[in-house]
């Protein structure tokens, strides 16, 4: 169940001429998923509360109130809202953007306290005009001095092959398939596997499924799975195992995030 706490969605439509921007909030109880689209305004997303997943070709992201993203105007991108929660997402007419080249590219970015308050400020629909102007304005100048990185990123391989890997990993990151099964599967070798994933991850195969699964677990502790049923599900056949690698990954148990989760969604 889900609810649009200001307006109905942005249309992915061409007549559109209005030089404001436009915020709204989407409040759901559990997964929203929006599919894949694109329109013509520029979109700043942030998920003020709980997680989302967003992919824009090979890149995908998983991000939680830290982050903001950047999609600019014609985009491909498909937008996931994983947990409990609330998105604020901005849109902006083609026209309008920050300042400089890099904003031609989907990106994740740093939240600096400010644009959130912003982004937040705007979901007043009786803003007036001039209001709304100026406050979007103030917030592409502090975007201009945002960071980009996502914790979160998983870029997905461009080989065709690797890219089948992983994209199975995944829809079922508890796949127990070898690489040498992977590599008899699609008719090539292991070494194949291997290069497509170290020359365009920038991680090794290993690597990858680590992160892959642990993102997975995360989705899973957000909805307060037990530890034991995440473990299982991500593809670790004991507790220990998952609750080590877990903790590698994001120096916390994956006990001690659950409750976390548990009590920020309360």
């Amino acid at each position: 169940m889900s609810d649009l706490a200001v307006a109905s969605p942005v249309a992915d439509t061409d007549d559109r001429t209005s030089t404001a921007c436009e915020v709204f909030e989407y409040r759901t109880d559990g997964v929203l998923d929006f599919g894949e689209h694109h329109h013509r305004e520029h979109q700043l997303v942030w998920m003020r509360r709980g997680r989302m997943r967003v992919v824009v070709g090979a890149s995908s992201w998983h991000v939680h109130s830290d982050h903001l993203v950047w999609l600019p105007g014609g985009a491909i991108h498909h937008i996931t809202l994983l947990t409990e929660g609330s998105m604020i997402s901005l849109y902006s007419p083609p026209g309008r953007t920050p300042d400089g080249d890099r904003w031609t590219r989907p990106q994740p970015l740093t939240a600096d306290p400010l644009a959130v308050q912003l982004l937040t400020h705007l979901t007043d629909a009786s803003l007036p005009f001039a209001r709304r102007r100026a406050c979007q304005e103030l917030l592409y100048d502090v975007m201009n001095d945002s960071t980009e990185g996502a914790p979160d990123a998983l870029v997905l391989p461009h080989d065709h092959r690797a890219r089948t890997v992983a994209r199975a990993i995944i829809a079922n990151p508890g796949d127990q398939r070898t690489l040498t099964e992977w590599a008899r599967e699609l008719g090539v070798s292991e070494k194949t596997i291997l290069r497509g994933f170290a020359a365009e991850t920038a991680m090794t195969y290993g690597r990858w499924r680590t992160r892959a699964r642990m993102l997975a677990a995360v989705q899973l502790l957000d909805r307060a799975e037990p530890v034991h049923v995440t473990a299982a599900a991500v593809g670790y056949t004991t507790s220990s195992g998952f609750i080590s690698a877990f903790t590698s990954e994001f120096g916390v148990t994956p006990a001690r995030y659950s409750r976390a989760s548990q009590n920020s969604s309360a």
